[in-house]
């Protein structure tokens, strides 16, 4: 047994833990879901700049540019920036009614279900369900037994062709035949090739032509990957072969192409050219974005966030 001097100290812990646990959940829920739920524009009050932009406290909506209370009907609680029903109620316009359970059926949160073996009918009740011969109960519905097929309303044998097995509702067949129709049928195999599930696929570097596996020819400059060819680093595929890649000046070779260095831009003729970023705003790679606290405009300036 623990003494009580042992336990005080554990508790505080656990309930220090606790409490760390639901401030970072409430720093979580005031912020935006994504940089989309940003708005921009005069902030008003109950609001929280963020980045560049602004978005309203938990417990306040949007409303034609106000961050307003949110008005939670009867048996309602708030959620963010909106509302939803407690457990055991429907939302029904701009309330939440109570949840009356039909026989055989009950509630989960904000949602009438019925018991494993009935269904939910659209009268609002729950029905037995009662499977076709060969056919079992699974939750609220019902499927086949393995080795029967659907067929209309009722469960059917299936028909398995020689070279064939059952597994489920369906039949395969065996390795190395495949299925052509309703028989299965022997996989013929050419050479450079194998197996692959019932049917066949050429070897890395051969490629199907027809019911053949031609080798695949590769250029100077260039690697066989698997039934094709792709030039190496710092080369680029320009028709049946794989030509240098030359970059610009102020740009780097990067894979079979190149990129501009960061703070330069492709200038639409074939080189790198340089930009300056505007007042308030960091260069970012091959562009630039406002700084925190202020909102680009439709002129490429950075301004401030009112």
């Amino acid at each position: 047994m623990r003494r009580p001097d042992r336990i005080w100290p554990l508790l505080w812990r656990v309930a220090g833990c606790v409490m760390l646990c639901l401030s970072g959940a409430a720093a979580i829920a005031q912020s935006p879901a994504s940089s989309e739920a940003l708005n921009t524009g005069p902030v008003p009050a109950n609001a929280v700049i963020s980045g560049n932009g602004w978005y309203c406290r938990v417990g306040f909506a949007l409303i034609d540019g106000r961050c307003d209370p949110v008005k939670a009907p009867a048996n309602a609680i708030v959620v963010g920036n909106g509302w939803r029903c407690m457990p055991g109620f429907a939302k029904d316009d701009d309330s939440c009614v109570r949840l009356v359970p039909p026989a055989y059926g009950y509630i989960q949160e904000n949602d009438i279900k019925c018991i494993a073996g009935y269904a939910l009918q659209r009268d609002g009740s729950c029905a037995q369900v009662i499977p076709p011969v060969n056919g079992v109960v699974v939750g609220n519905g019902w499927r086949c037994r393995d080795g029967f097929e659907l067929s209309g309303e009722l469960c059917v044998a299936l028909v398995v062709p020689e070279n064939g097995f059952i597994r489920g509702n369906s039949w395969f067949c065996r390795l190395g035949w495949h299925r052509l129709k309703d028989q299965c049928v022997r996989t013929t195999i050419p050479a450079n090739a194998r197996l692959k599930g019932d049917r066949w696929t050429c070897n890395p570097g051969f490629r199907q032509q027809g019911v053949t596996c031609v080798a695949v020819v590769a250029p100077a400059n260039a690697s066989i990957r698997g039934d094709d060819w792709s030039c190496n680093t710092g080369f680029r595929r320009e028709d049946d072969r794989c030509v240098v890649v030359i970059a610009p000046a102020n740009a780097t070779v990067r894979g079979n192409d190149y990129v501009c260095n960061p703070g330069f831009r492709d200038d639409g003729d074939g080189g790198c050219a340089a930009f300056r970023a505007p007042a308030n705003a960091t260069v970012r790679g091959n562009s630039w974005t406002c700084n925190p606290g202020y909102v680009k405009t439709a002129a490429d300036r950075c301004e401030r966030i009112n």
